[in-house]
């Protein structure tokens, strides 16, 4: 006899590796993971590693205002390249999708706190009906999705009354995406 908690959280797993898998696949493979786009991506991930723009133009000729400020991500595929030795789009595919279903299991396990299952189950896949969009304004946003995760562990956080870890996290959310500094009215 299985033990249902398991199960659920078996099935759970089971939904946002399928949502992932898909979303990376198919939507990502056609949009922001084309081949054509591996020279930008590493150009991207140079310029903002170094802190150089190329040519010793401005960072608005590529499109990349403000974002040599957002260094997690970066540091972090960089990292992931060295480690594992595949190339820097690979390594943002990686990060990429690990963030995209740690989020999924995240919203999930939020909303569970929240609502009844059903309601949570629904709420999530309303979620993931609109991760297409998400794939289609940009070449590199490679801190989205693991500032999405920042947002939900810190709502986490707070729901659970966790405030001395909030105020630790909240810092490294915010290597992230900055935008994530407005999660601190909530705790007030």
């Amino acid at each position: 006899m299985t033990n249902p908690r398991v199960f659920r959280q078996l099935v759970a797993v089971a939904w946002a590796a399928s949502i992932t898998v898909t979303m990376q696949s198919w939507v990502g493979r056609a949009t922001i993971y084309r081949p054509e786009l591996t020279a930008r991506v590493e150009e991207a991930h140079e310029a903002i590693l170094h802190n150089r723009v190329p040519d010793g133009r401005r960072w608005s000729t590529y499109g990349l205002n403000s974002t040599n400020i957002r260094v997690g991500a970066v540091f972090l595929a960089e990292g992931v390249r060295r480690v594992t030795g595949v190339s820097i789009p690979t390594a943002y595919r990686i990060v990429d999708t690990g963030a995209l279903l740690a989020t999924l299991l995240l919203l999930l396990a939020f909303l569970g706190r929240l609502a009844p299952p059903p309601y949570a189950i629904l709420g999530a896949t309303a979620f993931a009906t609109m991760l297409p969009l998400t794939y289609q304004l940009f070449y590199f946003h490679p801190w989205d999705r693991l500032s999405l995760v920042g947002w939900i562990v810190l709502l986490m956080l707070l729901e659970r009354g966790r405030f001395g870890l909030f105020a630790a996290t909240l810092p490294v959310a915010m290597l992230m995406k900055f935008g994530v500094v407005l999660m601190r009215a909530l705790f007030f």
